[in-house]
């Protein structure tokens, strides 16, 4: 009997000791209402995009595959990381949209976002208010100038936030590659020949630099677009680049465009950043070659202006022209045909029948007629 009463006594103690923990998971009293604290603020990387660029720069693997267009929203997290080409510019600031992923923040709380590095014209600082909903855009412009030099960026941003008075590191983006133009990219050359891609830029690049400081040190400095595109013109007459030999819109392999096949000069030629690849045969290309290359250039780096090729020609001679002008004239290429001056004496009273009217270029010779490029800026050829 004491045994039973021993067991009921045990389960009566069991009892009430359950009865009392689940009050207690329960909340307990009935006016307590408290739900512990609310979730912490949350931030994100979730995209950048570039909107100062120029949303032209291309895939492409080569000098003669333009590609097709780098993604707009240049840095994503999800893995997304794409190359610019950005203007050059002593009063020109990177501008940046950074979208973010926000939780547990109310709309209109105050914020201060900061991005940081080693490259000076790459750090940012802004601040307002936020938006509402999950993902939040914020726009930032670079604190420093990017700068008149032409080269090429390649560093990555460390980004911060201070939401309602609590920093939060968002982590990197990046590295960022920009490649800085003289100006924006004239993309209207014939057959793409003038689309921006990696290859083209950073071969542009090169030459624009080394003309940059020629015409910088030439006595008097001439800086300018006209300078700049002599100093362009100088490093390929100068460099052992013509060969009269070859044509490049001539006799072309494949299926690239004749336009597009004057990017191979740079592997025929001696010019900045290229090796010719036949050193022991002729390097080079014609005088027509050489001018609409360097308008491929002078179009893709952006250099203020149109460029068009022309010929310039001592004698020309078409079916209904018999008589030649003494004078030299310009022409569009192919426009009228360009006859071979040893073909046709010059027929004008008082001359020998012999004589011929030629140009003479820089290493002495007499030619019927050369190309040249022609460049017009603000109304001036």
């Amino acid at each position: 009997m004491k045994s039973h009463t021993s067991f009921f006594v045990l389960l009566l103690y069991m009892i009430i000791a359950i009865s009392t923990l689940t009050n207690v998971s329960l909340g307990g009293d009935e006016d307590d209402d408290d739900d512990g604290d609310p979730q912490a603020p949350t931030a994100e990387l979730v995209s950048l995009e570039f909107t100062s660029d120029h949303n032209l720069l291309r895939d492409g693997a080569d000098l003669y595959t333009p590609g097709n267009r780098f993604p707009t929203i240049e840095w994503t997290a999800a893995g997304v990381n794409a190359p610019i080409t950005h203007t050059a510019s002593v009063a020109g600031h990177v501008e940046v949209t950074l979208t973010l992923g926000i939780e547990n923040v109310a709309a209109n709380t105050a914020y201060t976002l900061t991005g940081t590095s080693v490259e000076g014209s790459l750090n940012f600082s802004a601040n307002g208010h936020l938006g509402s909903g999950a993902a939040v855009a914020l726009t930032a412009t670079a604190s420093n100038a990017i700068g008149v030099a032409i080269r090429s960026i390649d560093q990555p941003i460390e980004w911060n936030i201070t939401i309602g008075g609590n920093a939060y590191a968002l982590g990197n983006t990046g590295n960022h590659i920009i490649y800085t133009t003289i100006g924006i990219p004239a993309v209207g050359g014939p057959s793409g020949c003038t689309l921006p891609n990696v290859a083209r830029i950073t071969h542009a690049q090169g030459m624009v630099s080394s003309a940059q400081a020629a015409a910088a040190a030439a006595t008097p400095a001439h800086p300018c677009t006209a300078g700049l595109v002599w100093e362009m013109n100088m490093a390929l007459t100068n460099g052992g680049s013509y060969y009269l030999g070859r044509n490049l819109l001539n006799n072309i392999p494949g299926n690239i465009a004749p336009d597009v096949n004057l990017w191979k000069f740079p592997l025929v030629a001696t010019v900045s950043g290229a090796t010719a690849y036949d050193q022991n045969s002729n390097t080079g290309a014609d005088c027509i070659s050489m001018s609409m290359y360097l308008r491929n250039v002078c179009m893709v780096i952006g250099v203020p202006g149109t460029f068009d090729a022309r010929t310039y020609a001592a004698l020309y001679k078409t079916q209904n022209q018999p008589q030649r002008p003494m004078n030299g004239h310009e022409r569009n290429l192919g426009s009228p045909a360009i006859y071979p001056g040893t073909s046709f004496p010059v027929v004008t009273t008082g001359l020998q029948s012999n004589w011929r009217l030629a140009l003479r270029d820089g290493s002495g010779g007499l030619n019927n007629f050369e190309a040249a490029m022609l460049c017009t800026v603000g109304g001036t050829v």
